[in-house]
């Protein structure tokens, strides 16, 4: 649940067995797709990336996807591939090393492993400008709800749609609210999928997503729709 990477397989045995074929982690490489190590064929799958139908030229490396797929001996068929990232929406802070920075309330470390996208002047997050510049950050979301991240890149005005994934803390029926790191996430009006009917504070602990259309950076508040 919270993005580590994992691979599964289940059907007849290995070698010469054949059956379903499942990957979750970071991209590698390409040539088909290489997710944890792992090789996928990708001649006959479906893509969706961001949320929309896409195609195998929209990935880059350092990006989280999972992969459905099958496997026949040591060969492996993807017959779908989904990115997600984990958060995507403004910059509000950078830390003046550059290896942290703060996005729509969620914390985002930066260590030698993550790729920063050449959008981005110098490959360097300090040429962000907070308050102004949005992002999108694939990598795995820790259970205290620290972000690692493996991929950012600058996402281009008018083209960025506020999400995250993340924790649920501090849920409140009453006020229609909960928290995701330092995001307040107001669900009043929003479209609710796949969750419990929400009472008192049960939603706490479950891993969600939240988009919206409406990002109050000075209260750091989003209204979910």
């Amino acid at each position: 649940r919270d993005g580590a990477p994992s691979v599964a397989a289940s059907g007849s045995g290995s070698g010469s067995g054949s059956g379903s074929a499942s990957a979750s982690g970071t991209i590698t490489g390409f040539g088909s797709v290489i997710v944890n190590g792992k090789r996928f064929d990708t001649s006959s799958s479906s893509f969706t990336v961001d949320g929309q139908s896409g195609s195998q030229s929209d990935l880059k490396v350092g990006m989280t996807v999972t992969v459905n797929g099958s496997f026949n001996g040591t060969q492996r068929s993807a017959s779908a591939v989904l990115q997600k990232d984990a958060v995507e929406g403004l910059v509000q802070s950078v830390a003046a090393d550059g290896l942290s920075l703060v996005v729509m309330g969620q914390t985002v470390l930066v260590d030698n492993r993550t790729l920063i996208d050449d959008n981005i002047l110098g490959r360097n997050l300090l040429n962000l400008v907070s308050g102004t510049d949005h992002v999108e950050v694939n990598g795995h979301i820790r259970p205290n709800g620290i972000i690692q991240a493996t991929f950012i890149e600058k996402k281009p005005v008018g083209t960025v749609t506020p999400e995250v994934h993340g924790y649920v803390s501090s849920h409140n029926d009453g006020a229609n609210t909960f928290t995701i790191g330092g995001l307040t996430v107001n669900y009043a009006t929003a479209l609710i999928n796949d969750m419990p009917a929400p009472s008192g504070n049960n939603w706490n602990g479950l891993f969600v997503e939240a988009k919206g259309t409406v990002f109050n950076a000075t209260t750091t508040t989003l209204s979910a729709t």
